[in-house]
């Protein structure tokens, strides 16, 4: 049939706005007890529901236990070889706890740590960080390059009231957090600081001005070395901790390392297993116990006789290289370049391009 002969509708000419008002009239009514059932709901947590609520999604808290953390941080440093006479005092161990006390409770909406153990935080995070506090020169000017949470800073502030140290990270709500904490420790000697590591050691009173730099856990060495290196003063040095795997990411980046000025022909390197006091399966406390003198089940104890030195069952996640890497010469002031640059170099040393 031709368009000529189509034959013409018989439904009258109005039918299409009719049924058009009709769906009209339909979704409004459906938008409407939409949002009545919308607004009879309670506003759900971490949804927004205006401009001014912006409450962050909490994850499951995980409470600080006190009790646990008193009895069980002397016994682990003492595991790991640290001087608790002189790194662990009355007064240091009440600013420990504050501290981490402080950390729990807002790790539970703000992502400072994957930790969430009290033991495992005193051992990966408090033991660790102090690991290098008899490495650090008398009375030096430090900086945290990415100093997350606040470590190695604040354990390294309380634990070293002679040193000088900027907590430094390019993420401004930790730094807020660890800004905080100095402010409740009352910690003369901590400060902070936000912004890029590649921009700042470019800048006046950064460049070439530190006598120690430390980093934890936060690029791989042929990275790290580019974006630490130019802080520090000549005869200055890098303490760089990494995990079990830093002997190998330092020979990839000992060219690096010369190109910035560091010495190469003797780094001085660390190789330790943190270690974890075993917790008593009765009590929940921890056993501090040697195989010459252990508790038996007459006094409390009906464990095995074991030592207090022992380490965790994923003994390769506690595996920690820390490297000491001297200033030998001044870095060339064209660097370090952006942070696309830096990737860059670190990428064609570990061989990915």
């Amino acid at each position: 049939m031709n368009k000529s002969q189509r034959q013409p509708t018989n439904k009258p000419k109005d039918n299409k706005g009719k049924k058009a008002a009709t769906n009209n009239t339909t979704c409004a009514n459906e938008k409407a007890k939409h949002n009545d059932n919308r607004e009879a709901r309670p506003a759900q947590s971490g949804m927004r529901t205006g401009l001014l609520d912006t409450a962050p999604k909490k994850e499951k808290a995980v409470a600080f236990d006190v009790a646990l953390f008193r009895t069980y941080t002397p016994l682990a440093l003492q595991a790991n070889g640290i001087d608790t006479n002189q790194y662990y005092t009355p007064a240091q161990a009440a600013l420990y706890e504050r501290f981490f006390a402080q950390l729990f409770t807002v790790n539970a909406y703000m992502n400072l740590t994957a930790i969430r153990s009290t033991t495992e935080a005193i051992v990966k995070h408090l033991v660790d960080s102090l690991t290098i506090a008899s490495m650090i020169p008398q009375g030096a000017h430090v900086l945290d390059v990415g100093c997350g949470g606040g470590f190695p800073s604040v354990p390294l502030c309380i634990a070293r009231p002679d040193i000088r140290i900027i907590a430094f990270d390019a993420t401004a709500k930790k730094v807020e957090f660890v800004k905080g904490i100095g402010e409740e420790l009352a910690t003369a000697n901590l400060s902070t600081s936000v912004g890029r590591a590649e921009e700042y050691a470019h800048k006046n009173g950064w460049r070439e001005s530190f006598d120690v730099v430390v980093s934890r856990a936060v690029a791989n060495m042929a990275a790290l070395c580019q974006i630490t290196l130019p802080f520090v003063k000549m005869g200055g040095e890098v303490i760089a901790m990494k995990g079990p795997n830093g002997l190998q990411e330092l020979q990839v980046a000992l060219p690096l390392i010369r190109t910035y000025g560091g010495e190469t022909k003797q780094i001085d390197w660390t190789k330790i297993t943190l270690k974890s006091p075993l917790l008593s399966s009765i009590t929940g406390t921890p056993l501090p116990c040697t195989a010459q003198d252990a508790p038996t089940p007459e006094n409390g104890c009906a464990c095995t006789p074991i030592e207090a030195n022992v380490t965790s069952p994923d003994q390769a996640d506690n595996e920690r290289t820390i490297l000491c890497i001297r200033k030998a010469e001044p870095t060339p002031p064209v660097l370090p370049g952006t942070w696309a640059q830096i990737t860059k170099e670190a990428d064609k040393a570990n061989g990915k391009v």
